[in-house]
């Protein structure tokens, strides 16, 4: 057996072989071929060093021709002597186990999943108020287009929230608004994209969960803003600027009536997002009128 031959058996384990507890075989292998190398030079040394001083004239070259020989016995009983003395100190010196661990690379996580409704921790249930929202996410059946007069939207909602929305936009309607529903019932991988979309931030979206307790996800939850009859003038959302800004600050007309609005028909608002209404919901069951 040539060298390579010895490496390839003995000295490289493969996961999941009896390879992998040949280590000490290898090592003792090692050793023993470390061992006749050395025994193999100093013989050539030995050698050597004879045929210096045999053919050696002068007296100095018969010298060095002794002292190689000196030289290489020297290294013999180096070699032998350290190796008695480390066995004899442990025996089992040249004996190993290689424990080799299969890692496996774990993704991380996109998003944490929190199932709790997003609640000002302070407040408590309206009196009579039970959340209304249906065990598991809403089916392709239980949604409906919103529609309605002051509603304008592409969006969907559930239907038996959708009477209670319908009753908003009239209330719009008769103070010469109509509002523009921008977002309405959400999937799972709708909520997971808003929510990457804002940095997995839970002041800026709801965490996604797969039992549909986030707000969207329930079928429950709209956001909007006022669109003026009249002059169409447009009270847009900013979702950059919270609680605030440019023309929807929180005594502007466009703010005030759209919380005047949806507060006299009993939605609550999200405290962080003025364009953010939810009927129905654990928000909606504690502070049903007004804003956490």
């Amino acid at each position: 057996m040539n060298l390579t031959d010895f490496i390839s058996i003995y000295c490289t384990p493969s996961i999941g072989s009896q390879n992998t507890a040949n280590i000490q075989v290898c090592l003792q292998g090692l050793y023993n071929l470390g061992v006749t190398l050395a025994v193999a030079i100093a013989f050539l040394f030995v050698v050597f060093g004879a045929f210096k001083y045999i053919l050696g004239a002068a007296s100095n070259q018969k010298g060095a021709g002794k002292q190689i020989i000196m030289n290489a016995i020297y290294g013999l009983a180096f070699i032998f002597i350290s190796g008695t003395i480390l066995y004899w100190v442990n025996p089992a010196i040249f004996k190993a186990e290689l424990i080799i661990y299969n890692v496996k690379k774990l993704d991380p996580p996109e998003f944490i999943i929190d199932a709790a409704p997003v609640i000002n921790a302070g407040a408590t249930p309206v009196q009579g108020r039970t959340a209304i929202i249906p065990p598991g996410c809403p089916q392709e059946s239980d949604l409906v287009a919103i529609s309605g007069q002051g509603l304008e939207s592409n969006k969907k909602i559930r239907k038996d929230i959708l009477p209670h929305l319908q009753r908003v936009g009239q209330a719009a309607h008769a103070l010469g608004y109509k509002i523009v529903i921008t977002q309405g019932y959400r999937s799972y991988q709708d909520q997971v994209n808003i929510w990457n979309h804002w940095g997995q931030n839970p002041r800026y979206a709801a965490r996604p969960d797969p039992t549909c307790k986030a707000p969207h996800q329930t079928g429950g939850a709209v956001d909007g803003y006022l669109v003026r009859l009249r002059d169409g003038k447009k009270f847009n959302l900013n979702y950059g600027k919270r609680n605030g800004a440019d023309n929807m600050s929180q005594n502007s007309p466009g703010r005030a009536d759209l919380e005047k609005i949806f507060f006299q028909n009993e939605w609550a608002r999200y405290v962080n997002e003025y364009w953010h209404y939810e009927y129905g919901t654990g928000r909606w069951q504690q502070c049903s009128g007004r804003a956490c």
